[in-house]
């Protein structure tokens, strides 16, 4: 009887034991995907960073280009201004201009 008893104690323990395994597994599996879906949005971040950083990017070269141009009307401006002048007094003139640009 008593052999009995402790054999329907260890059947109880092993089965409070494959329990507990069970849930344990179960915890580190939603754990992993828990991960899983972590690391896939910090990729999706990175992805839109990158994005908005070469949207950036293109938008400082136009903004400079557009910059750039509009110092190359200027220049032209005072050379179209310099054809017109000669001599002393058109170089007076053109310094006078270039001060003004």
């Amino acid at each position: 009887k008593k052999l009995a008893s402790t054999l329907e104690n260890e059947q109880r323990a092993h089965g409070d034991l494959k329990e507990r395994a069970a849930e344990e597994g179960a915890r580190w599996r939603r754990r992993e995907d828990e991960l899983k879906a972590s690391i896939f949005e910090a990729k999706e971040e990175g992805r839109r960073i990158k994005e908005f950083a070469e949207q950036a990017e293109k938008e400082q070269i136009r903004l400079l280009r557009k910059e750039i141009d509009a110092e190359k009307a200027k220049v032209e401006e005072v050379e179209k201004k310099a054809e017109c002048c000669s001599g002393r007094k058109g170089r007076s003139a053109l310094l006078v201009i270039a001060r003004i640009v």
